[in-house]
């Protein structure tokens, strides 16, 4: 209320999706930006978009600080295996790693942190439980078990990230322990489903995951 009576009534409703976030004074519709994170194992990349045009404004990348704990998934989750107190420390960590890129790319953008709207955070299970602070023990033995393969609607404030307030943080469902978000959101970002061509998607990372799709079907299978 205080927001509208000050802007004289002038004001610019701010939703994701269907969600209200918040009302601004003025016309602010041309300034609105979300982040794209890449959650890697060893590497974390984000990427700023203009919502206004779609167009990428910024692009950083840094190595993930979760190395010390070891170079690849099992080891990081070793860790937390044998020292309970590691899952903290591996979650700011990654909280860190991914509020730092975002920084950045909004310095380099031109871009008010509280600008960015909504973020989109994909990565491996192990990658993305660890920067909720999510026990990834049951990923280390067969059956091979995830948390879940949807995750409850997050904040960005649960990745560590200070950026508006109130923004979402969009994730990917998994298909499995080793087949997960960063998988999916390659398919969809490729196509990879949407004709009868028959196509391969391979992730070459730290752990390698393999997709054979077309419009028909969609096998995937994971060498960690």
């Amino acid at each position: 209320g205080r927001t509208l009576r000050d802007a004289n009534w002038k004001v610019t409703a701010v939703f994701v999706d269907d969600l209200l976030i918040d009302v601004e004074r003025g016309d602010t519709s041309a300034r609105r930006h979300a982040i794209a994170f890449d959650l890697g194992t060893t590497t974390v990349v984000a990427n700023l978009l203009d919502l206004e045009t779609g167009q990428p404004v910024a692009v950083k990348s840094v190595l993930n600080a979760q190395q010390p704990f070891g170079a690849d998934v099992i080891t990081r989750i070793s860790a937390v295996m044998m020292d309970p107190a590691a899952l903290g420390t591996l979650r700011d960590h990654a909280h860190e790693t991914l509020m730092g890129l975002a920084q950045e790319v909004c310095d380099e953008g031109g871009v008010e942190l509280s600008e960015v709207y909504e973020i989109v955070v994909a990565g491996n299970v192990t990658m993305i439980q660890l920067a909720l602070g999510i026990d990834p023990e049951p990923l280390s033995m067969a059956p091979f078990t995830i948390v879940s393969r949807r995750l409850p609607a997050a904040q960005a404030t649960d990745f560590g990230v200070s950026v508006h307030e109130r923004a979402p943080a969009v994730l990917f469902p998994a298909l499995g322990a080793y087949v997960g978000p960063d998988i999916v959101a390659g398919v969809l970002a490729t196509g990879l489903t949407l004709d009868k061509r028959t196509r391969l998607f391979i992730d070459v990372g730290t752990n390698s995951e393999i997709v054979l799709g077309s419009s028909e079907r969609a096998l995937a299978c994971a060498a960690p």
